[in-house]
């Protein structure tokens, strides 16, 4: 088989498994195909975040607290990153029990994860913010539950309306008939941009939870050693991605909602 190609030899690992004998153009060439699916990533979710402050700008916006399960899902993600990135240092260093409790530990928190969006997910739709939903129902009552001005409130081209005894108020008084018209009519964009964002981000996760699987099981099958670690590797490029992604996510559906 030649150089070029991804081996798997008679070479074996300082542990007593076979190798991933990978030449350093692939190395190099599955980095760059790493690095360009990154950047499409984020291409996308720059373009997502701007259509998000766009709608909020000019139109009617339930602006909201996130759901207290994406609160732990964060944190999550937070310190799965740690032990991946110490699973690394691990096998740069033939500590190969360490490096195979580190991915692991890293795979569990990451399905933690996935769990509790999940979890934030029925939190929403408990509390009323549905994919797509009208802001009030045909009775002009709030489609989300909760107490106006606390757990949420309505905001006309980013300023927030006053509501008092069933009538909204911007800064120079009470909305127009034709207003009040187009607030009745107007869908909830702002849960649903909340559900795109996660949602997209969530299935890329889950791209992620996959192979990190596949990297601890060929970690306990001690496949890897100090001089042989491309797939963890590129498991700690793009879990650490995801996880700043998702923070960033975070932070700017904080400050939009």
């Amino acid at each position: 088989m030649n150089a070029g190609s991804q081996t798997i030899d008679n070479a074996t690992s300082a542990g007593g498994g076979r190798l991933f004998v990978i030449s350093p153009m692939k190395e190099r060439a599955k980095k760059s195909m790493l690095y360009f699916s990154i950047v499409s990533m984020i291409m996308l979710f720059a373009g997502l975040t701007s259509a998000v402050i766009v709608s909020k700008g000019g139109n009617f916006w339930v602006s909201t607290r996130l759901p207290n399960a994406f609160y732990i899902s964060t944190t999550l993600i937070a310190i799965s990153s740690v032990f991946i990135f110490m699973a690394q240092k691990a096998i740069q260093k033939n500590n190969f029990n360490l490096t195979k409790t580190m991915l692991l530990v890293s795979l569990l928190l990451g399905i933690g994860f996935g769990i509790y969006q999940y979890l934030g997910y029925k939190q929403l739709v408990d509390g009323g913010y549905f994919f797509t939903s009208r802001i009030l129902d045909d009775e002009g009552n709030f489609v989300p539950t909760g107490k106006y001005g606390s757990d949420f409130t309505v905001t006309w081209k980013g300023e927030h309306l006053r509501y008092e005894n069933g009538i909204f108020y911007k800064s120079t008084g009470p909305l127009s008939e034709q207003e009040n018209l187009k607030l009745k009519w107007t869908r909830n964009t702002a849960s649903s941009f909340i559900y795109i964002l996660t949602f997209l981000h969530l299935l890329h996760m889950v791209g992620g939870i996959l192979y990190v699987l596949f990297v601890t099981i060929f970690a306990f099958q001690l496949r890897f050693d100090s001089s042989n670690y491309l797939k963890i590797k590129l498991a700690n490029i793009y879990w650490h991605f995801l996880g700043l992604l998702w923070i960033y996510l975070f932070v700017f559906l904080q400050y939009i909602h």
